[in-house]
């Protein structure tokens, strides 16, 4: 009888602990949080395929000289008001409205265009771009320096910064 007993009290001990624990685990209580992040417009402007080379410029020829070169612009997706500008150069003439390679105090004047026409200028402006994405997109600059220009001797250049603001 007395192993009855405990096998009894055994069992309902082992009972109350599966009342109590069901008990524990049958309430429960949860709150909820907020994950944010704020993703700020960044651009970014790759020149490295934008240098345009003339060639051999021949004084006499009477041929114009028409080179192109790219610079691709990547952005965050949907980033507002972008715009590509186009510095003067470091030889810009106010008056002819054109970018000037120099070579010492010779100067051989070029323009930069939007087009391969050749029609609507670069000059010291900004134009406007769509939203470009992150894959990048890839705008030619048009240059068109005119023949005949009485220029000396000499090796030209000049500088241009390519600008993307957003």
């Amino acid at each position: 009888m007395k192993l009855t007993k405990l096998f009894l009290v055994v069992a309902t001990f082992g009972a109350m602990l599966v009342v109590s624990d069901s008990a524990a685990r049958a309430d429960s209580n949860s709150g909820t949080f907020t994950v944010t992040a704020a993703v700020v417009a960044k651009c970014t402007i790759d020149t490295t395929t934008a240098n345009i080379d003339f060639g051999s410029y021949d004084a006499f020829a009477t041929q114009d000289y028409a080179q192109s070169g790219d610079v691709v612009v990547a952005c965050t997706k949907n980033a507002p008001n972008l715009k590509i500008a186009l510095s003067g150069g470091s030889n810009y003439d106010t008056v002819s409205k054109l970018n000037q390679m120099a070579s010492g105090t010779e100067r051989l004047k070029y323009g930069l265009y939007q087009e391969s026409g050749h029609t609507t200028a670069w000059h010291n402006a900004s134009r406007d771009i769509s939203s470009v994405g992150k894959a990048g997109v890839t705008y030619t600059i048009y240059g068109l320096a005119k023949a005949q220009q009485d220029v000396g001797v000499g090796s030209y250049s000049d500088t241009v910064t390519a600008t993307i603001n957003f």
